[in-house]
């Protein structure tokens, strides 16, 4: 069984959009970690899924809700994803192969313009030569292999390129040829130089070790409007 472990802070429209990708195909076990919303999300998804109350931040509610999970396979989405059309089978299919560590999909949004294709083909190039899928491409692996490798680090960012640098230098990551959909409107809002370079800004300092607090002011700083 897969369990689909989504985390969650007042994203109750967003989860409107992505449960239904979910339950289209089999009844999986989905449980929605939820950081404190107020937005109405326990109402809204009451009976579609189990709701794990959380403190906030991915680590945290990712960890809490794999604790909980019943899954052989656990599958870690963001609330703003929506599913391809075969993802169960697709999983399924690249978890039985034992050389296979972990699997993500491909990236794309719901946001269309003529530089889209660039981003999301640098994002191919990343998952495929350096097995590096960030946490939107909705990462997967057995629940054994998360428990031995200790989750994710419970940190303000960077949990999601963190786990993935940890698993890749104990296996493989493969990138499925099916894409994830996810929101694309933080690059429509503030535009695809400025989200991308601060994104890039972002990972090299945490590269190069700068502090966890430093790295969430400067993110924090830019995603105001």
């Amino acid at each position: 069984m897969i369990s689909v472990i989504i985390a969650s802070l007042n994203d109750k429209n967003s989860l409107l959009a992505c449960l239904p990708s979910i339950l289209a195909e089999a009844p999986f076990e989905v449980l929605i970690a939820d950081g404190g919303s107020n937005d109405g999300t326990q109402e809204a998804v009451f009976g579609q899924a189990s709701l794990i109350s959380t403190l906030p931040g991915r680590g945290c509610q990712f960890n809490q809700a794999a604790a909980k999970a019943q899954g052989e396979v656990l599958l870690f989405l963001h609330a703003d994803s929506i599913l391809p059309t075969g993802w169960s089978g697709e999983i399924t299919r690249l978890m039985a192969e034992p050389k296979i560590l972990a699997g993500a999909f491909q990236f794309k949004t719901d946001f269309r313009s003529w530089w889209m294709p660039l981003l999301e083909f640098g994002v191919a190039l990343r998952s495929k030569y350096f097995e590096l899928p960030y946490g939107d491409q909705g990462l997967f692996l057995r629940r054994a292999d998360f428990m031995r490798l200790g989750g994710y680090l419970e940190v303000p960012l960077m949990e999601d390129f963190e786990f993935s640098r940890r698993i890749s230098r104990q296996g493989k990551i493969a990138t499925s040829t099916l894409a994830l959909i996810t929101s694309g409107r933080r690059w429509q809002e503030r535009g695809f130089w400025q989200v991308t370079k601060i994104n890039l800004w972002i990972v090299a300092l945490y590269l190069l070790g700068y502090p966890q607090e430093h790295l969430k002011s400067i993110y924090v700083s830019h995603k105001k409007p």
